[in-house]
């Protein structure tokens, strides 16, 4: 059960630390204190909730920390990290092994400033996101062929 023990909507600050206790064989109690901007956050997913019948601040609770366990949990990396070839999205362990591959610089100048990923075969142009079709370069780079190639229609190497 999430349960509101005090608010600071009158802009005075209460210090009384979230207290977890069990009230039950596989329940327990959260009392949390929240700023005025931090219940107008959970209002809002109240509302933006309402059409599904979840309503209560235990249920949106559950929901939140689904969603953020699902970005950040290490144990579901591996299923988050799968890469679709047929998408734009780069999967976030594959990022890694660019950086690791091309070790942190601009595959054309060495720059270490403002990198970024780049299609080599340009995904508008049928290119597909495998990991030998990508490159890092700086941001420099990486705006220049995209306006050539785009311009002549081919791939840049």
């Amino acid at each position: 059960m999430f349960h509101l023990l005090s608010l600071e909507a009158t802009g005075k600050s209460f210090e009384r630390p979230d207290k977890i206790e069990q009230v039950g064989d596989s329940k327990h109690q959260l009392r949390v204190t929240l700023t005025t901007k931090q219940l107008e956050k959970l209002q809002h997913l109240k509302g933006a909730l309402a059409a599904t019948g979840i309503s209560r601040e235990s249920e949106i609770f559950d929901l939140a920390m689904d969603a953020l366990l699902e970005k950040v949990d290490p144990i579901k990396k591996e299923t988050r990290s799968v890469q679709n070839p047929n998408s734009r999205r780069i999967a976030s362990s594959l990022k890694q092994k660019f950086y690791k591959r091309d070790n942190s610089k601009c595959t054309f100048c060495d720059s270490t400033f403002r990198l970024e990923i780049d299609h080599i075969l340009h995904f508008s142009m049928g290119g597909k996101s495998e990991f030998s079709n990508f490159r890092l370069v700086c941001r420099n780079h990486n705006q220049r062929f995209q306006r050539f190639s785009h311009l002549m229609g081919f791939r840049i190497c």
